[in-house]
């Protein structure tokens, strides 16, 4: 039976110790000083536990309405959660995500307020949309995997720089942290021979970076895919090719205005499903909404209209 209040899930350490004070505070105020019906409240303890803390709400709660507060890496996790449990059609749970990441870019694009009373109020009129997002087939080491995304996947230089923010335990993601990696590792980072097939048609090319995405925006205001829609009928996809080192710092400035496509080698497309190989010995990585996942062959598919999220 469906619930009249929310269960919260709080990845407290979200960006900084000043955002895991900030974390706790809302709960309490969400609990205290707010017309919303919160039922039960979780902490999340390590990469993952939002995914599961999620099904179990689902599973063991019959939770309809889950809030997560944290950055996009929680709202990924929840998301997944919210997609990967069989008990209630995904479409039927309502989500409300509070941005308390460094990035936060996946609410850029659904206009959804960083101010805590103006996102209460957003919550209690609790106006949704039903939006998309996409499934992931990859590898880990030899083994098939799969995961869901909500915002942007990224393959070749941007899942090696996530990666190397993971290695080195770089938690704060803001756009001035990510774009500092981008740059740091323009010199470290090989480009990579892949086929990627678009609809029905293959792409063989050296590869500065590949984008796939549900919504616009990613490492910290970067658009990288400024042609998708979170409610269209496409997935969004941006193909960089065999840029220079010079061209990419050159053309920075492209990634935050939404020009990218403008660049003669990259070309952007729409499509329901896309396939990427590594036509070298080294298999091509892949991340997710700032998670690094694994590696290729990869098979990226369109779920339309999955998602219930709370807008404005």
């Amino acid at each position: 039976m469906k619930q009249p209040g929310w269960y919260v899930i709080l990845n407290p350490v979200a960006g900084s110790a000043e955002f895991k004070r900030a974390g706790e505070q809302i709960v309490e105020r969400l609990k205290s000083s707010t017309p919303l019906v919160i039922l039960k409240t979780w902490k999340t303890k390590n990469t993952g536990h939002a995914t599961q803390l999620t099904i179990n709400a689902i599973l063991e709660d019959d939770a309809r309405r889950i809030i997560s507060i944290g950055g996009d890496g929680t709202n990924h996790e929840v998301a997944n959660g919210i997609l990967q449990q069989n008990k209630i059609p995904s479409h039927e749970i309502t989500h409300a995500h509070y941005p308390l990441g460094s990035g936060n870019d996946w609410v850029k694009t659904m206009n959804i307020p960083t101010d805590f009373d103006a996102w209460v109020q957003m919550v209690k009129e609790e106006q949704t949309i039903l939006v998309n997002a996409g499934k992931i087939d990859y590898l880990i080491g030899d083994k098939p995997a799969t995961r869901y995304f909500v915002n942007v996947a990224g393959m070749a230089y941007d899942a090696f720089i996530v990666k190397n923010l993971e290695e080195k335990k770089v938690a704060k993601k803001s756009g001035n942290i990510y774009l500092l990696f981008i740059l740091r590792c323009l010199f470290k980072y090989k480009k990579q021979r892949a086929k990627v097939t678009i609809n029905g048609v293959s792409h063989s090319d050296i590869f500065y970076t590949i984008n796939i995405g549900v919504c616009k925006y990613s490492g910290g205001g970067m658009s990288l895919v400024p042609h998708a829609n979170p409610t269209g009928k496409y997935l969004a996809v941006t193909l960089a090719g065999n840029i220079s080192k010079l061209g990419v710092l050159l053309n920075t400035w492209r990634f935050f205005n939404e020009t990218i496509l403008k660049h003669k080698k990259i070309k952007g497309y729409t499509t329901n499903e896309v396939h990427v190989e590594s036509l070298a010995e080294e298999p091509i990585g892949i991340e997710a909404d700032g998670e690094f996942l694994g590696n290729s062959p990869v098979t990226i598919t369109l779920l339309q209209k999955v998602l219930r999220v709370v807008i404005p």
